[in-house]
Order: structure tokens, then C-alpha cells, then sequence
């Protein structure tokens, strides 16, 4: 996979010609801090006059082996002028199209997803009260999945039958958990991660249907809001996103 950059001009957008084959969330940040996009591609971004660049530097390399000759050969012969040397061609690259720019703001959809998905989750418990708790995944799947044939009222199969979440003032605690309500709390983060894949997939349709409206411009998909509809909170660090 292929990251290319795509900036947004005034009334349109074009590539950058800067390109990725992988993506951190540092380098999502600043290029998001600089208006720029991400489109993933499955080959890397190559310009359209690339045979006219390469045609150029074979040129150069001939004239520079002629240059060569003509001073080092035993004919005696001056050796030749400097030619004219004409500018390098600069790359070109094709038009940003409706489509590109639809790929690059489904990427940031995506990404949003993620983080409001690892973002801590509230479930109300019934001796605690609302706490939060770690979007775990793979722990609370595993100890789902070893809940399996004990009996409601038994404590979760943990040290102690805990689980450690964070009360209504942020303290810190080891909470005690039934079978029971351990599955409701696990039912609640699933529910809000599968919340999240939906309003995901309605933002990527919204964005994706601007591709054959008329009205639409490349500029109005790049400015896209998809900031509404999420469960959770971002206000964790951006350096824990993914």
C-alpha cells in the first residue's frame, strides 16, 4: 500500500508528488495540520511525463560520456563546448479527480473510527455506578469467551473476580463483576464500537454518492464534515490512537 499527498489548492486540489508506503499517526497529524490529504493507492504515484524525464537523463548521460571522450581520446582534437543544457522537465502528475479526493476523506474517516474505538467507554454499574473502562478488546474478549458455561451469578474468571475501571471522580479501583454484568458491560463497548461501524460506512456512502452529484466539486468532498455521529471521546492523547 501507497500513501500519496494530495494538497487542496483554492478551488481545486493536485498531487504533491510526496508518497508514502507506510503510515504513522504522527506523520496523519501533520499533514492534516498542513491541509493536506492521504489517498491510499495499490502502486506508487508516478508521474505522467516520466518518459519524457527519463529520455532527459539519458541525454545527459550521453552528452557527459561524449564530453569525456573528447577530452581524454588521443586524436588530439579540442575538447567540445558545454552544449545548452535545457531545464529538467519537473514531474507531472495526473489531475486530482472526484474520485481521489473521495478515497483520501474515506481514509480519514476510517482513521476517525479507530479513535473514538480505543477511546475509553462509561458503563453503569450496579454497585459503582457509572465507571469507565479501557477499550481493551482482546482482553474483554477473552475473558467473554471464558465466561462461557459458568453461571450468571459467579464471579468473572479474573483474580479476585475483578475488573479494573475508573469511577465518576476518576479513581482508580478493582470492581467486583458477576458473569452477568461483566457480559452487559462487554454487550455495552460492543454496541458502541458497532455503532461507530455504522455511522463509519453512512459517512463513506455520503462521501462516495458526491462522486456522481454534479453540484458536488472536489472542493466540497475535501470539506466533507464526517465529525458527527461518533460514541466516545477523543480527549485522550492523539499519540494513542493507533
Amino acid at each position: 500500500m501507497y500513501y500519496a499527498i494530495i494538497k487542496q489548492t483554492a478551488d481545486s486540489a493536485e498531487y504533491t508528488g510526496v508518497v508514502y508506503n507506510e503510515m504513522t499517526n504522527p506523520t496523519i497529524i501533520a499533514h492534516k495540520e498542513q491541509e493536506c490529504f492521504i489517498e491510499p493507492m495499490d502502486q506508487m504515484l508516478e508521474p505522467v511525463n516520466k518518459k519524457e524525464m527519463a529520455e532527459y537523463e539519458m541525454k545527459m548521460v550521453q552528452q557527459k560520456m561524449e564530453k569525456a571522450m573528447s577530452i581524454n581520446g588521443d586524436g588530439g582534437t579540442d575538447p567540445v563546448e558545454d552544449p545548452d543544457i535545457p531545464d529538467i522537465p519537473m514531474p507531472v502528475y495526473a489531475p486530482v479527480e472526484k474520485v481521489n479526493a473521495v478515497n483520501a476523506v474515506i481514509f480519514y474517516i476510517r482513521e476517525e473510527k479507530k479513535k473514538y474505538n480505543i477511546s475509553n467507554f462509561t458503563y453503569t454499574h450496579s454497585v459503582e455506578g457509572e465507571c469507565t473502562f479501557s477499550a481493551s478488546s482482546d482482553a474483554i474478549n477473552a475473558v467473554y469467551t471464558m465466561c462461557t458455561g459458568l453461571a450468571d451469578g459467579d464471579p468473572i474468571p479474573t483474580q479476585h473476580g475483578q475488573w479494573k475501571g475508573y469511577l465518576a471522580d476518576g479513581t482508580s479501583k478493582m470492581i467486583d463483576f458477576t458473569v452477568s454484568e461483566f457480559k452487559a458491560m462487554a454487550t455495552s463497548f460492543f454496541n458502541r464500537n458497532d455503532a461507530n461501524f455504522h455511522n463509519e460506512e453512512s459517512h463513506a456512502t455520503a462521501v462516495r454518492n458526491m462522486i456522481t452529484d454534479d453540484t458536488a466539486s472536489i472542493t466540497d468532498i475535501l470539506n466533507y464534515d464526517y465529525s458527527t455521529g461518533w460514541n466516545g471521546t477523543t480527549t485522550q492523547s492523539a499519540d494513542i490512537w493507533f
